[in-house]
């Protein structure tokens, strides 16, 4: 467990880090913001140590006992980097569509509302968000995506009808979206 420590004023780190004792001066004087911070600074370096990521030059490029630590930090950033890419590319391929994830939502929500409530919400559902959106996965819809949808429903939806959407129909309909995204 490391340690924020003052000398002739200043603030230091003091931990351990593969088995070697590491005194990190700083040019912050000694105030209870400054121990604060770096206390913060101290508890993310202790998680990466725990973790097996922490790159001691990433936090002190300048410190003379990098090239002491430096096949260490090269193992850390190649071990990172295998296995970074891995992940991301599972994490985007379990993204649902649209639809998929409404049916999820609705069903976690019903219990909220009332029966009046849940048949708006299932008809605005079906007759506006799923056959725009249904098929598009949920982190490939934009903002541009929802304005253009948002002035798309605000136009007549027959020709030669001047009647269009109200403003408050138009907020219904973007209300279930808005807690869907």
């Amino acid at each position: 467990m490391g340690n924020i420590r003052a000398r002739e004023g200043k603030l230091f780190f003091d931990f351990t880090y593969e088995g070697i004792r590491c005194r990190e001066q700083t040019v912050l004087f000694d105030t209870r913001l400054n121990r604060s911070k770096m206390t913060s600074i101290l508890n993310t370096i202790e998680a990466e140590i725990r973790l097996n990521r922490f790159v001691f030059k990433s936090y002190f490029p300048s410190s003379s006992r990098c090239c002491q630590f430096s096949e260490f930090d090269l193992k850390v950033q190649q071990h990172l980097v295998e296995n970074v890419e891995p992940l991301t590319v599972n994490i985007m391929s379990n993204i649902p569509t649209f639809d998929a994830f409404v049916d999820e939502w609705v069903s976690e929500n019903r219990i909220q509302w009332k029966k009046s409530h849940y048949k708006n919400v299932l008809m605005i559902i079906e007759n506006y968000l799923v056959p725009v959106f249904g098929q598009i996965r949920l982190n490939d819809i934009t903002r541009p995506h929802l304005i253009k949808f948002r002035a798309s429903i605000s136009e007549p939806r027959r020709t030669g009808v001047k009647d269009k959407l109200s403003n408050d129909w138009i907020n219904h309909v973007m209300t279930p979206l808005r807690g869907i995204l």
